[in-house]
């Protein structure tokens, strides 16, 4: 279930231009909650611009956002292309900026990342496949390819998903990735989406806890469903792309993250907040 909150959209607030709302929302009881960050693309240059824009100076204007306007004990979830050319001195420089956050923070990487440079580069922040939060078992997986910009589960990752499938102490799952799994209408990003998510879904057959899909890379808000259950999109922290385009086009639309909360009841409500790239 998704909604839009202050500085996008919240309840009984008109949709911000550009974003759009998503489903009727009702009020469930929130038991953990955590931000959604992803398409960082920091370079190593800190005079480099992607699209023309400072992508480490639209990060702080972010960071900034989530230490004025949410409680501190609130984690970050980091889903990939965290650099633009996957290099040590980016995930180094963007290690310190994390550390000034005093958060809790979790990542898997994205196709522009290299995944040992980048856990070499986060030093303070170990990688970890499985969270669990409160009833919920947060499983992130790497969709990376070394050589290709489309997304892939190797055989460990699917192993990993079994894993979490016999592991019956949560009670819901949610699903955490680079790549979406399934098309959100631009057809150039969705030749792009995970290449075996037919084996994903195999993998997930009768298990009745899943609950939601949360990606990245498309620099776009979308919610399209995917077995069942809503794979949700976050924007970057930097630049967007146009929804439904065929081809490459960029949207004049701010950078923003996702405020995720997940209920006892196993609901998922999330609220996209867009951050004024002038502040």
């Amino acid at each position: 279930m998704e909604q839009f909150s202050r500085r996008a959209v919240g309840r009984g607030e008109p949709p911000r231009p550009g974003y759009g709302c998503g489903a009727q929302c009702r009020p469930v009881a929130v038991t953990v909650q955590f931000l959604h960050l992803s398409d960082l693309h920091i370079g190593a240059d800190a005079s480099e611009r992607l699209a023309g824009v400072d992508c480490r100076a639209s990060l702080l204007r972010v960071l900034a956002a989530i230490a004025r306007d949410e409680p501190p004990q609130l984690p970050l979830l980091l889903t990939g292309d965290i650099a633009a050319h996957g290099e040590l001195a980016a995930y180094q420089w963007l290690n310190q900026q994390l550390l000034a956050s005093g958060r809790e923070v979790y990542w898997l990487p994205g196709n522009h990342d290299a995944p040992a440079l980048m856990a070499a580069g986060l030093a303070d922040f170990p990688a970890r496949r499985q969270i669990t939060m409160g009833r919920w078992l947060l499983l992130l997986l790497d969709s990376s390819q070394p050589t290709s910009s489309s997304g892939l589960l190797s055989a460990a990752e699917l192993a990993a998903v079994s894993a979490a499938v016999a592991d019956r102490r949560a009670d819901h799952l949610l699903l955490a990735l680079h790549h979406p799994l399934t098309a959100i209408g631009c057809r150039w990003l969705d030749a792009m989406c995970v290449a075996n998510s037919d084996e994903l879904a195999a993998r997930l057959a009768g298990e009745s806890r899943l609950r939601g899909v949360l990606c990245g890379h498309v620099h776009q808000h979308s919610v399209v469903a995917w077995q069942g259950v809503e794979q949700i999109s976050t924007p970057s922290t930097c630049f967007q792309f146009a929804a439904a385009s065929r081809d490459y086009a960029l949207a004049a639309l701010p950078p923003a993250y996702r405020r995720v909360s997940l209920a006892d009841d196993g609901a998922v409500t999330t609220a996209l907040v867009a951050v004024d790239p002038a502040s």
